[in-house]
């Protein structure tokens, strides 16, 4: 009996182990994500031994250190992008396989069996390792599909932001989008263009609703422009105005006319070209990032998803 007291309470601290080991902390569409899992996460993140950079960058990785609800998010964006590749049947073959751990080792400068090694100290045998790489390639793929190709930056979006980051110092010029308003270089040509100018100082609208009702008036929009293509008059008034302001009456050798800016966008000169590249890369790290978390939210919404933690 001595021995007995002896035995039971060892055999209790393993089995209070494992069954603390094996805790449910969360299920996405009846696919659990245990401790064992939460515990395992936490030392690939430290170590590094990740594939999923993408999913890394949403999240801050000193809290993914420290916090289990956090890491747990992680794990839970990540069951989703399996199950939503599974779903869409992408096809990852050996040889994708092999061609990302020749990549791997060559960023690392290892070879095979240092390689081998490193997989050994992460708990990894060589087909748990492809099995691992191959999740990791279907998620990047489906990742691909979904968000990064779908990505549109347009010049006026890459302007702004640039502007937003560098300030003025970056630019030295502007394009704008405008539209006028014409009527005649005549009295009454005047007399109009002074009432509808009345008329939009009391209603900003009416520059929009407005539309040629006598002969010599026009409506026209004019894209693309800089001021130095413009009569010194107009580039004078322009210049002044902001986006969806308008000028007063100028009077030009073609009629009378009333200007508004529809758009400006700041142009990056032929200097800081470089610089453009890299707001570019910059813009498009921030919206997929963005649109992943999107993405991954309005996932976590519609599928089935329980927590324990």
């Amino acid at each position: 009996m001595k021995y007995l007291f002896l035995i039971l309470p060892f055999c209790f601290s393993v089995f209070s182990t494992a069954k603390t080991v094996e805790q449910t902390l969360a299920s996405v569409e009846g696919e659990m994500i245990s401790l064992m899992d939460l515990r395992e996460a936490r030392k690939r993140v430290k170590t590094g031994f990740f594939d999923d950079s993408f999913l890394l960058n949403l999240f801050n990785k000193a809290q993914l250190q420290k916090k289990d609800s956090i890491l747990l998010e992680f794990l839970i964006y990540k069951k989703l992008l399996d199950i939503s590749a599974a779903k869409t049947q992408l096809q990852i073959n050996e040889k994708h396989i092999q061609k990302e751990i020749k990549h791997k080792r060559k960023k690392r400068a290892l070879s095979k069996k240092a390689f081998s090694r490193r997989l050994v100290r992460n708990h990894f045998t060589s087909s748990s390792y492809k099995e691992f790489l191959r999740r990791a390639l279907s998620r990047k793929m489906l990742i691909q599909r979904e968000i990064m190709e779908k990505i549109r930056i347009s010049d006026e979006d890459l302007n702004e932001y640039a502007l937003r980051k560098q300030g003025k110092a970056l630019f030295t010029s502007f394009e704008y989008e405008l539209a006028y308003l014409a009527f005649p270089l005549t009295d009454s040509g005047k007399e109009q263009a002074q009432k509808t100018f009345q008329a939009l100082s009391k209603d900003s609208t009416v520059f929009d609703k407005w539309s040629p009702s006598k002969t010599g008036e026009k409506k026209e929009i004019l894209k693309k422009i800089k001021l130095s293509s413009l009569h010194p008059s107009i580039k004078k008034a322009i210049e002044k105005l902001s986006t969806g302001q308008t000028s007063a009456v100028l009077s030009l050798p073609s009629g009378y006319h009333i200007f508004k800016v529809l758009w400006k966008t700041p142009v990056i000169t032929v200097k800081n070209q470089k610089r453009k590249k890299d707001f570019s890369a910059q813009l498009f790290e921030e919206l997929f990032n963005q649109n992943l978390k999107t993405w991954l939210e309005e996932k976590k919404i519609k599928a089935f998803v329980q927590i324990s933690l």
